[in-house]
């Protein structure tokens, strides 16, 4: 049962492990998660090369080591499908030896990961990615409170290591945010609720989450992770779970016209998505922005599983799927699963291909 496999499940990582991945142990990399984290399961690090290009790399729980295929524990985590996050409380995708134990990238703590390392010129264009099975030691958890205030608070010039990576990373994320931007990327302004519950089980306070600096750089560095997962896997023709956006419905986006034009008086082309960003952005600060936004997203289709389809509308991207959340997203272990096959060279066949399709297609619509 669950209990006996994880009860046998290492606390620490083998040596000989170490020995076949690429050790950067001494790398300084760092967590930014919410205050109440347990579930660390993404960490960067960010430095430049001579000619002061970018050398980013984003480190994920390797989960898929430590979880076998259609073992108890995943058989349960695939039922789950993720992890449920309520006030004061998680549901685990996976059980909290895992989640909260050897594969969350704690301070301090070696930890198996796979790495998607990018070269960025010094204007944000991608020149280079690959993607290795790695072995980490996270130098330092930051909440996303801690990371914006030291980037509010510190000179660009500090010389702490942690503050240079911050400042590095702050204007990485902006070029990248730009860049997608340009390319027809939709940007919703829909702020994430926070609600607090006190000792005795009732709510304290309820809170909007301030999208701030700390935000947008993970949200832009895992959204090339993402990205760039997809592209590799789509260039070698292997089996995946995307996560697509297909395009909106005409008439949906039509009837989200008229709304505009009873609510502002101003007629829009709602298929013009950087003239429909750029009215998104003109009334960010009205009282109804909230309202239009939320009628934006009912306009628009919901985002979904698929093995065929890899579009996603509303990021803009021709590829992309779920890498960088293992540990709380089952579609996210598959991933890891495939480029496991793929790396150890069992993904040459077209029938185990095949089979893998058939599986994941299953999957998808749970």
């Amino acid at each position: 049962d669950i209990f006996t496999e994880t009860e046998v499940l290492p606390q620490l990582i083998d040596s000989d492990e170490i020995k076949v991945r690429l050790d950067l142990r001494s790398e300084l990399i760092i967590t930014i998660d919410p205050e109440d984290a347990k579930d660390f399961d993404d960490a960067i690090s960010l430095k430049k090369d001579k000619k002061g290009n970018w050398l980013l790399g984003v480190h994920v729980a390797d989960v898929s080591y430590y979880v076998e295929q259609d073992s108890t524990v995943d058989v349960e985590a695939r039922k789950r499908g993720t992890s449920v996050y309520l006030p004061g409380t998680v549901i685990p995708m996976l059980p909290e030896v895992l989640s909260n134990g050897i594969c969350s990238l704690k301070e301090g703590e070696g930890r198996l990961t796979k790495g998607v390392f990018f070269t960025y010129s010094p204007d944000g264009k991608l020149l280079h990615s690959e993607i290795k099975h790695s072995v980490i030691n996270v130098k330092k958890r930051l909440t996303y409170h801690n990371a914006t205030k030291i980037l509010m608070e510190s000179d660009e010039k500090d010389t702490n290591p942690v503050t240079n990576l911050l400042f590095e990373a702050s204007t990485l994320a902006k070029l990248l945010y730009k860049k997608r931007m340009e390319e027809g990327a939709l940007e919703l302004n829909l702020p994430e609720i926070n609600i607090r519950i006190n000792e005795d089980g009732k709510i304290d306070t309820i809170e909007k989450v301030s999208r701030d600096i700390s935000h947008i750089i993970i949200e832009e560095f895992m959204i090339a992770a993402n990205q760039a997962v997809a592209t590799f896997m789509h260039q070698s023709s292997l089996p995946s779970i995307n996560r697509s956006h297909p395009e909106p419905d005409e008439d949906e986006m039509l009837d989200f016209a008229e709304f505009i034009f009873n609510c502002k008086n101003k007629r829009i082309n709602p298929f013009d998505k950087k003239r429909l960003q750029a009215f998104l952005d003109e009334i960010s600060d009205h009282p109804e922005s909230y309202i239009i936004n939320l009628m934006l997203l009912r306009s628009l289709r919901k985002a979904e599983y698929s093995t065929t389809q890899t579009s996603h509308f509303a990021l803009g991207l021709e590829y992309y799927l779920h890498f960088t959340s293992p540990i709380r997203r089952y579609p996210d272990l598959i991933v890891h699963r495939l480029l496991d096959l793929f790396f150890q060279g069992k993904l040459k066949s077209e029938k185990t291909k095949a089979t893998w399709d058939e599986r994941i297609a299953g999957w998808a619509k749970h």
